[in-house]
């Protein structure tokens, strides 16, 4: 089970079209359980969003982190999962070499560990849950900073 993450983000109060694909991706994940598309239309969105949006590009690219990993969670082929928690690590690394402080980037890049590490073997498990300690680690330095 995957608990939402609430992260600080970049104020994006006075970017209304930044807020309105917020919005419109919030609707998508909200519909997921009866329509699967509508995570791909969100990830669609969210990429989209970082072309058009380059100042909002860290809370972004962990949107479309958060959106794949919710998609690779539903895919039953274990190499497209792999594939999938893959690419959520990429834009989630994206998302920290943007912002150090990005907690939704640590969130979203230790839980794309600890999935890979499930689909590892056991020795090269190990490492990816390191890994994922780390990020937590981080997420949570974060959030006791703010």
């Amino acid at each position: 089970m995957v608990v939402p993450v609430y992260a600080k983000s970049p104020d994006t109060a006075n970017d209304k079209d930044v807020q309105e694909v917020l919005e419109q991706g919030w609707q998508l994940l909200n519909i997921m359980h009866k329509d699967k598309a509508g995570l791909d239309k969100a990830i669609v969105l969210f990429k989209n969003a970082l072309e058009k949006h380059p100042q909002n590009k860290e809370l972004l690219s962990w949107k479309v982190a958060e959106m794949t990993f919710k998609k690779a969670d539903e895919e039953r082929d274990k190499e497209k999962q792999k594939q999938l928690y893959e690419e959520t690590l990429d834009y989630s690394q994206k998302a920290i070499q943007l912002n150090p402080q990005s907690s939704g980037g640590h969130y979203w890049a230790g839980l794309a560990y600890v999935r890979l590490a499930e689909l590892s073997g056991i020795l090269s498990g190990i490492g990816l849950v390191n890994k994922a300690k780390k990020e937590f680690e981080k997420t949570i330095n974060i959030f006791d900073f703010l």
